[in-house]
């Protein structure tokens, strides 16, 4: 948004503000008004000192916490010293964010002091509870729903995209915890961990993304799961290349108690050890459940055109199938890249078709991407 006082500036921040328009449609709406290419969004000097301002304190409240999360329980005992700078700066935060609502008039320095300080203090009141019940078994139950709530009330009365990535980590506390009290993770056999853990990581990403489709934020609230969820598989893959690494060491040096000199690895003709295919089962299911997500992030880009959508897809195919293929140790690697070149050379032929009108596809003098 721009000048406070601009008509138009007011007109879309109050649309905004209702929840009746996104800040993306809203900005394009301005940025037409104005005659300026779409996707800038310069505010004026004053307002770009509050925002770096605002920006920096938060981030500096923000640290406070941290380390006061870090010591005030290292040696056991609450360390009152270190839980009251938590508190103190989790206060501060709040404050800030209710006196902009009660006191500031202007809408966009109000959103500003209300977004990042007040989903910060949501935030840092979770992680105080964390503190004060230490290792209780409702620790993590109380503290994502102590998060959750905070930023679903800082939400309704100022549609602020910080309120949404809190909620997230506060609905992703207590979908941990569930999970883990309904089916007790830590008991999962190693071969079936990884399914089970990319499992949890879809249902997550589909119930945030299908919960979050009906805010003005959906973009945010989809693509920052989107991503943890990327990340998420990836890593999966790389624990399992790790874990099958330390099954296949661990065979070779396997330990033949009825050898004379008790020697590591001598031949045995027991069992030959672990197998260290045992993973194989969960990379299959980490392919599939990614290509689940890239079908869902490949819809929303139909529907909304963000490009974030198609960054998550690109990722996630180019990092999580070629990590498979190392955790498989595929005998002809080659094949894998084969047919996946062709279907990606198809795609583009296809495409390049449809640009030159040969296939039904009209030539466009200006396309977005």
């Amino acid at each position: 948004m721009q000048v406070p006082g601009d008509p138009t500036h007011i007109a879309l921040n109050q649309l905004v503000t209702s929840g009746q328009l996104s800040p993306e449609r809203a900005q394009a709406a301005y940025d037409a008004s104005q005659g300026r290419t779409p996707g800038r969004r310069l505010l004026p000097t004053a307002l770009r000192l509050d925002t770096l301002v605002v920006g920096f304190g938060s981030t500096l409240l923000g640290a406070a916490l941290v380390i006061s999360t870090i010591y005030s329980r290292e040696d056991g005992d609450l360390d009152w010293s270190n839980y009251a700078v938590g508190i103190v700066s989790t206060l501060g935060l709040l404050v800030i964010a209710a006196a902009a609502f009660l006191l500031v008039a202007d809408p966009v320095r109000k959103a500003n002091l209300m977004g990042w300080p007040g989903a910060l203090g949501a935030a840092g009141a979770g992680l105080m509870l964390g503190l004060a019940l230490d290792d209780s078994g409702a620790t993590a139950y109380v503290m994502g729903l102590a998060v959750l709530a905070l930023s679903a009330l800082g939400y309704f009365l100022i549609r602020e995209a910080p309120f949404i990535i809190t909620a997230i980590v506060g609905l992703g506390l207590v979908y941990g915890q569930a999970l883990d009290d309904l089916f007790d993770l830590g008991s999962i056999d190693g071969d079936n961990f990884g399914t089970w853990i990319g499992l949890a990581l879809l249902g997550f990403a589909l119930a945030v993304t299908i919960g979050g489709w009906f805010l003005p934020t959906r973009d945010l609230s989809t693509i920052l799961v989107g991503a943890f969820t990327a990340f998420g598989f990836l890593s999966l893959m790389i624990s399992l290349l790790a874990a099958g690494l330390f099954l296949a060491l661990s065979t070779s040096m396997s330990f033949d108690p009825m050898s004379p000199d008790g020697s590591m690895g001598s031949e045995s003709s027991g069992p030959s050890g672990p197998d260290e295919d045992v993973f194989h089962n969960d990379v299959w299911f980490i392919i599939v459940f990614t290509l689940v997500m890239v079908a869902v992030w490949t819809a929303c880009w139909w529907l909304r055109g963000h490009e974030g959508y198609r960054v998550l897809s690109l990722f996630a195919i180019a990092s999580v199938i070629p990590a498979a293929t190392v955790v498989l140790a595929v005998d002809s690697p080659s094949w894998w890249g084969v047919v996946l070149a062709v279907l990606g050379g198809v795609a583009l032929v296809f495409a390049a078709l449809r640009a030159l009108g040969i296939l039904g596809g009209t030539p466009a003098g200006h396309t977005p991407y």
